[in-house]
C-alpha cells in the first residue's frame, strides 16, 4: 500500500510540473491561447532552473518557476521550457518579464527586465548565463 501511494505521489508531482527538459528544440505546437518560455543553461554550471515574474503597468500579474521535473539539475546546454495559458496573464498585451536563476542554494535575479508584446502562440527563447551574483538572461529569436 505504501509503495502504491509513493508511486501515485510521484506521478502526481510529474503531472503537476509544467516544465519539460528537452533534448532538442522540438516540442508540441504552441496553441493560439498559449505562449512558451524556453531557456537554455549557458552558465557553465548545474542549476535547478529559472523563475519568472510577469508585470503589467508595474503590477505583478503572475509568478512561477520552471525546474527539472525530477528535482535534479539542468546541466550546461540543457534546454527547459514551460507552456502557459494567456488567460493566466489576462490575455495578449504589453508586459514586463523578469527572470531569476535557481542555482544550487538560492534564487538570484538577472539584471535585465524585458518588455514584451505578448501574443498567442509566441515562443520566448532565453539564454541564461553568468554566475552567482551576476546572472543574466537574453532573449534570442
Amino acid at each position: 500500500m505504501k509503495r502504491l501511494l509513493a508511486i501515485l505521489l510521484l506521478l502526481s508531482l510529474v503531472l503537476v510540473c509544467g516544465c519539460a527538459l528537452q533534448d532538442d528544440q522540438s516540442l508540441d505546437l504552441i496553441e493560439n491561447d498559449e505562449y512558451r518560455l524556453q531557456a537554455v543553461n549557458d552558465t557553465g554550471d548545474s542549476i535547478r532552473g529559472f523563475g519568472y515574474e510577469w508585470y503589467r503597468d508595474d503590477e505583478l500579474i503572475l509568478t512561477g518557476q520552471c525546474t527539472a521535473h525530477d528535482g535534479g539539475f539542468l546541466e550546461p546546454d540543457d534546454l527547459i521550457s514551460e507552456t502557459l495559458k494567456l488567460t493566466e496573464l489576462g490575455g495578449e498585451g504589453h508586459y514586463a518579464l523578469r527572470i531569476y536563476v535557481l542555482d544550487r542554494n538560492s534564487a538570484d535575479y538577472c539584471e535585465q527586465t524585458f518588455e514584451i508584446d505578448l501574443t498567442g502562440g509566441m515562443l520566448i527563447r532565453l539564454i541564461i548565463s553568468g554566475s552567482k551574483g551576476a546572472y543574466c538572461a537574453k532573449i534570442t529569436s
